[in-house]
């Protein structure tokens, strides 16, 4: 999945947590952070790599960022 923004990602760290059968504010609990803290760190312009693999551990997931080529343009 392409990921543009922060709403993009905050939609998917989300999913995941449902997956898991937590909300944000459990997500938070998992991660000794109050909910306001995560909902701070998912609402910043910028979303760090740190954070990222913080969230992924609280989720018992692995973080797996990918380079994907985009794919050619058949118009031209």
């Amino acid at each position: 999945m392409v990921y543009n923004n922060n709403q993009d990602v905050r939609r998917m760290i989300k999913r995941a947590a449902a997956a898991c059968d937590l909300t944000l504010a459990g997500l938070a609990a998992r991660m000794g952070k109050l909910p306001q803290e995560l909902n701070n760190t998912l609402s910043k312009k910028h979303i760090t790599i740190d954070d990222m693999q913080t969230i992924a551990a609280a989720l018992d997931c692995d973080l797996i960022i990918d380079f994907q080529p985009r794919p050619e343009d058949i118009t031209k």
